[in-house]
């Protein structure tokens, strides 16, 4: 049985982390925010608290191939660390992210809105979650990976 709660999506970046919500039914993920600085995941772990999420999924960027490589190493590390800095009760599970950035930014072209990696790095969150959300309405389960071994 899926847990009751909001969803978010997190799209680590280099600079920018893109933040998506769901709504607590989970049916609709709009985007949230763009945080970065050196506090990102405090203030990821604040959204999360204040906004009564029960499930983050967090973006991993694998190659093509489907291999990791360096950028999916630093996100195991930053899941890490924002764990601890949780509650027990929230789950943190992996989902592959490859195309999430280049599919966003396709739709802000297509909807002539104005570009911008603020824009994106939330879009790209919100297909995270877009992704994540159908997924548990087909089969009824999680997606992705649980982030900890």
């Amino acid at each position: 049985m899926l847990p009751l709660g909001r969803r978010l999506a997190v799209d680590i970046g280099d600079v920018r982390t893109g933040v998506a919500i769901s709504d607590a039914a989970g049916i609709l993920a709009s985007p949230y925010a763009t945080v970065s600085g050196q506090d990102y995941l405090t203030k990821i772990a604040e959204i999360v608290n204040s906004e009564g999420v029960t499930v983050v999924y967090v973006g991993l960027p694998l190659h093509l191939s489907g291999q990791e490589g360096d950028a999916a190493a630093k996100v195991r590390v930053a899941v890490s660390k924002l764990k601890k800095l949780l509650t027990e009760t929230v789950i943190i599970r992996l989902l592959d992210e490859r195309l999430t950035t280049k599919s966003a930014s396709s739709k802000v072209i297509s909807n002539h809105s104005k570009v911008n990696r603020s824009n994106i790095d939330q879009l790209a969150a919100v297909e995270i979650l877009e992704f994540a959300l159908n997924s548990e309405r087909l089969t009824r389960e999680l997606a992705g990976n649980d982030a900890v071994h």
